[in-house]
């Protein structure tokens, strides 16, 4: 199950979502504009502490 880790809004009515899998290290990070529809995605790795 994935849960919402971040959630920001930009300049341009950019929302930009992060997503993080309990099975993975990775960040996706997924850029939505004003319509709520995906523009990019991102992964980014995550550092375990």
């Amino acid at each position: 199950m994935q849960s919402i880790v971040e959630a920001t809004k930009g300049e341009g009515e950019v929302y930009k979502a992060g997503l993080q899998s309990p099975s993975q290290t990775q960040r996706r990070c997924i850029i939505y504009n004003c319509e709520g529809i995906p523009l990019h995605v991102e992964w980014d790795p995550v550092v375990d502490s």
